[in-house]
């Protein structure tokens, strides 16, 4: 049995660039997100606590504040600020 081929078909202009703009979109509406999900975490909320609000896992969060600057992991607490 084999896989049954699908034909290519170009992309239209049209869906091409409301495809741009829901890609740029969903950056910047992440790049946010994750801005907030730092401030929290500095106000004193827990990563579990910040997972289940923004509907993520606990290590995606503590992820972020990694990559962040925020969460120092060796040391299993906040970062310092300076």
């Amino acid at each position: 049995m084999t896989a049954p081929t699908l034909t290519r078909m170009p992309l239209a202009d049209d869906a091409r660039k409301a495809l741009g703009r829901l890609s740029a979109t969903i950056a910047t509406k992440t790049a946010e997100r994750d801005q907030r999900i730092c401030e929290a975490y500095k106000a004193g909320a827990s990563m579990r606590e910040i997972a289940r609000a923004v509907n993520m896992t606990h290590p995606g969060v503590r992820n972020i504040l990694i990559r962040d600057g925020v969460y120092d992991a060796s040391r299993s607490e906040p970062a310092s600020d300076g």
